[in-house]
């Protein structure tokens, strides 16, 4: 629900005692990374059907609910799809680093919510490799991850996934609903 008063614009929201950041600083099961990546999907599925692109899905903007429920939130730099990014992109390059796809970086003018698609992948990664590395480990892993390799705490199969959804090619990720049709 908003509403404005004097030129002030008023937000209310549920309240979400924790992000998914937060849930980082233990090791996650495999049921509940699969758990929230699905939901994460089904998010992405229903924001880029709506022709919206969120450009800034990371850790911090996933909330978690008292029943472990992950919603997408933070639409600060959310664009609707097919919209000229050009030079009023550029101030929006203050992204965290390793969410951020490769068409981001170059500024691009034509992005597509592949680079969602592209930070939901990195989001996996960190789910899977945290807590068990440091930031060194943990930023030497995910530029690995840019060149397809993977350390060792990565399935091979989960590997292969991620593969595609950190390809440098936006074109070669697939969409949320191709994902959410893949048997996991």
């Amino acid at each position: 629900m908003c509403w404005t008063e004097e030129r002030t614009l008023f937000i209310v929201m549920d309240y979400y005692p924790m992000t998914l950041k937060d849930k980082l600083v233990e090791k996650l099961e495999e049921t509940e990374i699969l758990h929230f990546f699905k939901q994460l999907m089904k998010g992405l599925k229903h924001i880029h059907e709506a022709g919206v692109i969120h450009f800034d899905i990371k850790p911090d903007n996933l909330f978690i609910d008292e029943f472990n429920n992950l919603k997408i939130g933070d639409f600060g730099l959310a664009a609707s799809t097919g919209e000229s990014y050009g030079e009023n992109f550029a101030g929006f390059v203050c992204f965290d680093t390793y969410f951020r796809a490769p068409e981001m970086q170059y500024l691009s003018r034509n992005l597509t919510n592949k680079v969602d698609i592209f930070s939901a992948g990195a989001v996996l990664l960190e789910m899977v490799i945290s807590p068990a590395m440091n930031a060194f480990d943990k930023m030497s892993a995910f530029e690995d991850a840019a060149m397809g390799l993977f350390p060792e705490v990565v399935d091979a199969d989960i590997a292969q996934f991620l593969k595609q959804c950190l390809a440098q090619d936006s074109n070669k990720r697939p969409s949320a609903n191709e994902i959410l049709s893949m048997k996991f």
